[in-house]
């Protein structure tokens, strides 16, 4: 028993070593996605500003059309607030699938697995409709909950469990997405429940080290803005390139033999 748990952690170790060795040795490769996150980021907030703005103002002339029973303006209303979150939507997806598409590939380039650029980024792109679609869903659900009350605590199990198995299959699939999107969506569902044991706990590594570099970067904030920007592109954004690197390494050994 003890060899086998000593057999386990020399083989978590070596894949964390094996991801810094490849982020060193391709250390010009991990500016790409370090720049492609940072325009996620400032993007992504302006496009939720721009609509969010509409459609909160859309939502408070409801409000007050539905008030004073103006059938006629709630129609017109509801039909601008329907727009500005498919425009929205667009636009979110479109930004997504380019900025972290680009991410994901370089990374996976990081990785030792290259992937013609154009090609990856299509696929990513085909492989985020389902995964977008089920977070649509999530979202107007927890809405729902939320808006009439029903958020009690087995609701909101519920709805972490389903937040956690999509993002657990999303991320599995992009490892997986320089293949065509039908396998990469199969080989995440394979993989990911045939290899729960291996991949989730070292997924849930991941996740918890992100989370605390994050926290560290969130600290400095309190000592100086500054200072946490220059954390959060010097260190954050390579650290999530280093995860998503181990990602593809973990992933690596299962993806010829389940796609």
């Amino acid at each position: 028993m003890k060899k086998e748990s000593s057999e386990k952690e020399d083989k978590l170790l070596e894949e964390i070593y094996e991801s810094l060795d490849s982020l060193k040795d391709n250390w010009y490769h991990v500016i790409p996605p370090v720049i492609s996150d940072l325009l996620f980021l400032l993007i992504y907030g302006a496009i939720l500003g721009y609509f969010g703005d509409a459609i909160i103002n859309n939502l408070y002339s409801l409000g007050a059309s539905m008030m004073q029973t103006q059938e006629s303006q709630i129609g017109i209303i509801l039909k601008s607030i329907f727009w500005s979150l498919a425009e929205m939507a667009v636009a979110l997806y479109i930004t997504y699938v380019v900025l972290q598409g680009i991410s994901w590939r370089f990374s996976k380039a990081i990785a030792a697995q290259k992937d013609p650029i154009m090609t990856y980024l299509k696929r990513f792109s085909l492989v985020n409709i389902p995964w977008f679609l089920l977070f649509a869903a999530y979202s107007t659900i927890s809405f729902l909950v939320g808006f009439y009350n029903r958020r009690t605590i087995y609701a909101s199990i519920i709805l972490y469990i389903f937040l956690a198995a999509l993002i657990y299959f999303a991320v599995i699939s992009y490892a997986l997405a320089g293949r065509s999107a039908s396998r990469a969506l199969s080989g995440a569902f394979q993989i990911g429940t045939a290899k729960f044991l291996y991949v989730a706990p070292r997924i849930l590594i991941a996740a918890a080290a992100l989370y605390f570099v994050g926290l560290a970067v969130s600290y400095a904030g309190s000592l100086s803005f500054k200072l946490m920007i220059v954390l959060g592109v010097l260190v954050l954004l390579p650290f999530v390139t280093l995860v998503r690197v181990y990602l593809h390494i973990i992933l690596k050994p299962f993806s010829k033999k389940f796609i």
